[in-house]
């Protein structure tokens, strides 16, 4: 236990070097007129998204209920999507590291027509900041409180990166606060208008799916925020919804209406979606019911042991409900249980990149991982057999030049520091070779430093991730360059 706590700590202080170091690398870029800014059309709600799941695992742990609301006529913006994203990871992590154990943060798309603006709003019930210290809050290496500086760790630097980034934008941002109470943080960015309302009827005509045999649903979610959005997708496909807030009324109400279908929080109340689900299961009149679980935090492995028929992460996506709805109503009708007509009505997503990342191959891939570290061998050859890939290993770089011309794998995880030759020279003589060049790498590195994502890009990796790698995030990587080069096939 010591020994982890030892290492749990060297983790933290190194991540909070490496923080240090690329706030100040990036602040210096800032101030100098440097900073590399690529202004291009992103789709801001993928965005949003994928900015919460980077602070979602620290919600979780202290209780927080994360929230989310995106205004349907702001799609796009001409924006910096690295930036855009390291400019709103800042203000959630920010919002986490403030805000009290069992609070409240979110953030919120809201869409200004008249003023040719969308403004992001991350906002929590934490501590909040007095009026006496809005005039320094964006200044560089200053933390309002010496005694907040000692409980909540951080470089002082962030702000001050997040002002400056805005103003590159053409954008500002701005701040409400209520001591003890929480803050709001406003991001204003420029913005074309809405799309055309004929083009955004049809794109929503086309997206809905249809499932007759849907008809009623439980949803147990104490979050009323959470709760009306669910509501809201499930309204849209024509599924009439009981909300219930705890999980023993759930059960009770679960026995009396007998619903199609159950959407679990696992953080409730008075007892756990794991306790609830356990007793559906128990209960012959209820045993059958799908439940579809509903997290925080990514539980699909302890959602499967329970028997949940999927497991959704918070803030559920209309994409990834339809695909859930879709998925145990495929089982579900070879169970006998659901008519013929409930599969054969096709199920399109409105937002085909998301969709893409998250699908998983029909057969699952041979892997190479070339990596020297044993360690790190040991822990991603174990999770990806789990998940159904076939791994073999490289210890160096000229041993998986090698493995790939013999073994021809689908996909290379390729590490960029090892011995004889290292990844980037690895990457280069594979990318030479016409009968390998066009297998997909993911290039993994412990450097992360800046410029480290382009140097791999442009030595021919596909996709570039830094240690410590999340091994779904990982997953998702090797099924987003699969399932590219499958559609190119």
């Amino acid at each position: 236990r010591k020994q982890n706590q030892s290492l749990q700590s060297i983790e933290e202080s190194g991540r909070h070097l490496l923080e240090l170091i690329n706030d100040i690398l990036d602040l210096s870029k800032a101030e100098a007129g440097k900073l590399d800014m690529e202004i291009v059309s992103i789709h801001l709600e993928s965005v949003c998204q994928a900015s919460l799941r980077i602070i979602k695992q620290n919600a979780h742990k202290k209780r927080l209920k994360v929230h989310s609301s995106y205004d349907s006529s702001v799609t796009t913006i001409n924006a910096d999507e690295r930036r855009t994203k390291q400019i709103l990871v800042n203000l959630l992590s920010n919002a986490v590291k403030f805000t009290p154990e069992g609070g409240e943060i979110g953030l919120d798309v809201i869409g200004d027509p008249e003023n040719r603006l969308v403004n992001i709003v991350v906002w929590d019930t934490g501590i909040g900041i007095a009026e006496e210290d809005m005039d320094r809050l964006f200044e560089p290496f200053v933390q309002l409180d010496s005694r907040l500086a000692r409980e909540y760790a951080g470089t002082g630097l962030g702000l001050s990166l997040v002002s400056r980034m805005m103003a590159l934008h053409n954008g500002s941002v701005s701040v409400e606060s209520v001591v003890g109470e929480g803050s709001r943080f406003t991001l204003s960015f420029p913005w074309q208008g809405p799309d055309s309302p004929l083009i955004q009827d049809q794109t929503d005509m086309v997206d809905i799916p249809y499932f007759p045999e849907l008809r009623q649903a439980l949803l147990v979610d104490d979050s009323p925020r959470d709760a009306e959005k669910v509501v809201r997708q499930l309204r849209e496909l024509g599924i009439d919804t009981t909300t219930i807030t705890n999980g023993r009324e759930a059960i009770a109400q679960a026995r009396q209406i007998r619903p199609d279908f159950i959407m679990l929080d696992t953080s409730l109340p008075d007892i756990s979606g794991w306790a609830v689900i356990a007793a559906l299961k128990e209960d012959d009149r209820t045993s059958t019911i799908p439940v579809i679980v509903v997290s925080a935090l990514d539980e699909q492995e302890q959602a499967a042991v329970s028997g949940a028929a999927g497991c959704l992460l918070k803030p559920v996506s209309r994409p990834k409900l339809y695909e859930a709805l879709r998925q145990f109503a495929v089982e579900q009708r070879e169970n006998g249980a659901i008519s013929d007509d409930l599969t054969e009505m096709p199920v399109l997503v409105e937002n085909r990149e998301e969709s893409e990342v998250t699908a998983v191959p029909e057969t699952h891939a041979r892997i190479l991982l070339a990596e020297d570290n044993e360690a790190n061998i040991t822990t991603f050859t174990s999770y990806l057999a789990v998940k159904g890939f076939e791994v073999t290993v490289a210890h160096d770089g000229l041993e998986a030049v090698t493995l790939t011309k013999s073994d021809q794998p689908d996909l290379i995880i390729m590490d960029i520091q090892m011995p004889k030759m290292n990844g980037l020279d690895a990457i280069r003589a594979i990318r030479a070779d016409e009968t390998i060049q066009d297998i997909p790498i993911i290039a993994v590195t412990a450097l992360a430093m800046a410029g480290d994502e382009e140097d791999c890009l442009a030595a021919g990796a596909n996709a570039y991730l830094s240690k410590p790698v999340s091994l779904t995030e990982l997953v998702e990587a090797i099924n987003m360059q699969i399932n590219l080069v499958t559609e190119n096939i």
